[in-house]
């Protein structure tokens, strides 16, 4: 059967949290997720990815990795750059994330022309709705 997409919004997110929740950055991973919805409105999409990954920080780089690792391998609204020989851990890896900083910038901010940009933040925005509900039923909140 097949699924909608708010379906496979929802059953990737929560894969996601899931494999988080365990880990030692949960708790900034969780409250990092409730506040991306605001970043990528009021900062837009391009400074957003910037951001995480000037912090740098493992739940930085696991936010980018998510951003890319939907959009790019698993909706495949733009382009891919190679993202189809990633498996599903490829976003736990923050070496690996860091290494593909430009095919990310690039499939998710620097080649799209203004409606598939508008598209991204769109559907990144959605991703992000399911993130938030499942990482604050799942994991404790605090972090900073």
């Amino acid at each position: 059967m097949a699924k909608t997409l708010e379906q496979k919004r929802a059953e990737y997110a929560y894969k996601i949290v899931e494999r988080v929740k365990d880990q030692s950055y949960a708790s900034d991973f969780s409250s990092l997720v409730s506040k991306m919805h605001s970043y990528i409105l009021t900062n837009g999409l391009g400074n957003t990815l910037a951001f995480l990954f000037s912090k740098g920080k493992e739940h930085h780089l696991l936010i980018a990795g998510i951003m890319a690792d939907w959009i790019l391998r698993k909706c495949k609204i733009v382009s891919t750059n190679g993202f189809d020989r990633f498996n599903d851990h490829w976003i736990f890896n923050s070496d690996k994330v860091k290494s593909k900083l430009g095919d990310i910038l690039n499939g998710l901010v620097l080649e799209l022309d203004v409606y598939h940009y508008s598209v991204v933040t769109n559907e990144l925005l959605s991703l992000f709705i399911w993130l938030k509900r499942f990482s604050d039923g799942i994991i404790e909140k605090g972090g900073k």
